[in-house]
């Protein structure tokens, strides 16, 4: 990290009130913890604010001081800020030019029940959020919803190999991990013609959207590069601030409409990828 960089994190985490870690200003006596276990930097609306690399694993994924009666953090949705105890109306225009930034934890100070003088705090990054994901794998039950002729529900082996992208194990071959034996999904001429729609080669994109739908709806999203894509829930913001990301299962919904489709992928997520012939 070049020196001109990390003065700039140290400015933007000493300016909102929060911790610097020994790793980022040697020369500081700062003792607290950083807001992330890793930190990089950005820019939002004009001003350099701290992204968030990788979370803490155990306690809150992010860690920020507490919320008190005048200074609160939490993150904008629609004209309310969600905090760790609620929700809080805001007022005045400074709000707006942040209104498209998705997955920011912003500093507000609370007058007559109101959250005004917005500052940002923290950009969490897809690399943290999509983290513990990779390394792990999950048995999914793929289930249909008015599927073609010689097709049916399934059990997928999907291996998140990255933090990026997942493959189906089982998609042509018959697969194991740790002894349990899942059959091919695409075994016969029917099955290979319908999943081809969807999973093209079994070969799969993940990704995270921190507002689908809204501001709010955090989505772990797993594209088959060729059409559709499914969506499972990611973690809250607010929620980071009291506990850890640790997901333990994926409940994918097809992001289309669902007749005729592979319409979920569910199931609990174990460790590893590497899986053998059976």
């Amino acid at each position: 990290m070049t020196l001109v960089r990390r003065a700039l994190i140290v400015a933007a985490v000493a300016a909102l009130g929060l911790s610097i870690s020994p790793a980022l200003a040697s020369s500081s006596s700062a003792a607290a913890p950083a807001a992330c276990r890793a930190m990089g930097s950005t820019e939002v609306a004009g001003r350099t604010v701290v992204t968030c690399q990788a979370f803490y694993t155990s306690g809150p994924a992010i860690r920020v001081p507490a919320d008190t009666a005048t200074v609160v953090y939490g993150v904008l949705s629609e004209g309310t800020l969600k905090t760790r105890s609620g929700d809080i109306p805001v007022a005045g225009s400074a709000w707006k030019q942040y209104a498209s930034t998705f997955g920011l934890l912003i500093k507000a100070r609370i007058t007559k029940g109101t959250a005004v003088d917005p500052r940002p705090v923290v950009l969490v990054s897809q690399r943290a959020v999509l983290a513990p994901l990779a390394g792990q794998h999950s048995h999914a039950a793929i289930e249909w919803m008015s599927p073609p002729d010689g097709v049916g529900d399934a059990d997928a082996l999907v291996a998140f190999t990255s933090r990026t992208s997942a493959s189906i194990l089982n998609y042509h071959r018959a697969a194991s991990i740790e002894g349990h034996c899942m059959p091919a999904i695409a075994a016969t001429a029917a099955e290979k013609s319908a999943y081809a729609l969807f999973f093209g080669k079994g070969t799969l994109a993940v990704f995270w959207n921190p507002g689908m739908h809204s501001p709010t709806d955090s989505e772990i999203v797993l594209d088959s590069r060729s059409g559709p894509s499914w969506m499972s829930p990611g973690p809250q913001i607010v929620d980071l601030l009291t506990g850890p990301w640790k997901p333990t299962e994926v409940s994918f919904r097809i992001h289309a409409n669902p007749i005729g489709t592979p319409a979920t992928l569910e199931g609990p997520l174990m460790p590893g990828t590497t899986a053998t012939r059976c």
